[in-house]
């Protein structure tokens, strides 16, 4: 993952570090900020509603008919 913000790419990190089992906010790990901080890359926040309704950890594929929703944050240097 260092290879790549050093080499500009976008990636997308979970700071959780894995999908929600109930639905819940789970405690964040430690590794978004320092590896933003090594880096020098920004975090952009992103707010997902309905994600655990559209996706839940036991289905195999999406629910078809749920809403998604991404709202995205201002960067933080």
């Amino acid at each position: 993952v260092s290879k790549l913000l050093n080499e500009e790419k976008q990636v997308l990190i979970f700071p959780e570090g894995e999908r929600t089992l109930t639905g819940t906010l789970q405690t964040l790990k430690a590794g978004v900020a320092l590896l933003s901080s090594r880096t020098q890359s920004p975090i952009i926040p992103v707010y997902i509603s309905g994600g655990y309704e559209t996706w839940p950890r036991h289905r195999t594929l999406p629910k078809l008919g749920t809403r998604l929703t991404c709202l995205f944050g201002k960067p933080i240097y």
